[in-house]
């Protein structure tokens, strides 16, 4: 296969690609994409390439490049196209690498950009410390940011947030608060994504206190909180049994901007009821419905047990709780 590629007789090269007795490998594939691009089968190239991610074999740095050919062929019209979108595809296959955890080939791209005067960008680098992090290995990766900056190619938001999401893996708490407390001398702002993914580290590995302090520290930059970061703040709570202060975070919620969500609610209202707090329980469905927030089935089924918790006197709102699910129920079905 290799001799009739390198001959331009990619019809040979399909033909005994076709015609192997056994499943083809990696190399197999890479040969026909790069026989089929050099011929100018853009298109066939594409489909074989499809084919190698089907078989599961991890694409060979020679298959990308051949289909990053492919793919600049007959879409560019100028150099300075083709250099920016060698770049971005450079780039694109940098992350997939990495994401493979192939970050020493990942290092021989950004080489193989720079013998063709394509020169890395800030993209090119986060997906390397992406790749580092992913590995557990936020020494280098730490490193990596420094060597950035020295180099002129300065780290932002997206550069910052994966290396504290790197640092947070592996509980290195202090170097996160270091990074984020320098971010205005360095020139970057931590935005929601930021703050998200420490404050979910901080609440996994039980630090809920930390997390409520970054909580405060968010609500006074005016940077808003994700629902997911929001039930892992609450299940915090609910893990030490606080549930006083969970139900004042969530009656007064819309003060804080917060988008609390139907589960929000019910985790906690189950969690009351665990406890025989049933009044309580009511008391959240009413605020529930008071916020715009349409209660479901689950919900209900948590009201309906905390009335009959209460006892004989609360039968009656055991009742008109029912009445409220039969109407939404014919109202989904309406």
């Amino acid at each position: 296969m290799s001799a009739y590629s390198r001959a331009g007789r990619p019809d040979e090269v399909l033909r005994l690609f076709r015609s192997l007795p056994f499943p083809p490998n990696a190399p197999h594939f890479t040969t026909l994409i790069s026989s089929l691009v050099d011929s100018g089968h853009h298109r066939a190239a594409r489909a074989a390439f499809s084919s190698l991610l089907v078989s599961g074999f991890p694409p060979t740095t020679s298959a990308l490049t051949a289909l990053l050919k492919a793919h600049l062929a007959s879409s560019v019209e100028s150099a300075y196209d083709y250099l920016a979108a060698m770049a971005a595809a450079y780039n694109c296959l940098v992350w997939m690498l990495c994401d493979s955890q192939r970050v020493e080939e990942a290092w021989g791209l950004l080489d193989c950009m720079l013998e063709n005067h394509i020169y890395p960008t800030v993209r090119s680098y986060t997906a390397i410390l992406r790749g580092y992090c992913k590995q557990g290995r936020v020494l280098e990766a730490e490193r990596l940011v420094d060597t950035m900056i020295q180099i002129g190619c300065l780290p932002d938001v997206i550069s910052y947030s994966v290396l504290i999401e790197g640092l947070c893996v592996v509980g290195e708490f202090g170097k996160v608060e270091r990074i984020l407390g320098e971010s205005e001398e360095k020139g970057w702002t931590p935005n929601a994504v930021t703050y998200n993914i420490y404050m979910s580290a901080l609440c996994r590995m039980g630090f809920s206190d930390e997390a409520f302090r970054q909580v405060d520290i968010v609500h006074r930059r005016g940077v808003s909180v994700t629902v997911e970061t929001l039930n892992m703040l609450f299940d915090c709570l609910y893990r030490d049994s606080r549930f006083s202060e969970a139900v004042c975070l969530l009656e007064y919620s819309e003060e804080l901007g917060w988008d609390v969500d139907v589960f929000c609610y019910n985790t906690l209202m189950s969690r009351l009821c665990d406890v025989g707090d049933f009044a309580r329980v009511l008391k959240l469905l009413v605020d529930l419905v008071k916020k715009g927030i349409r209660p479901d089935m689950f919900s209900f089924t948590i009201a309906i047990g905390a009335s009959v918790g209460l006892g004989n006197s609360r039968w009656q709102s055991a009742y008109w709780i029912i009445r409220g699910l039969n109407m939404m129920l014919w109202h989904s079905i309406l």
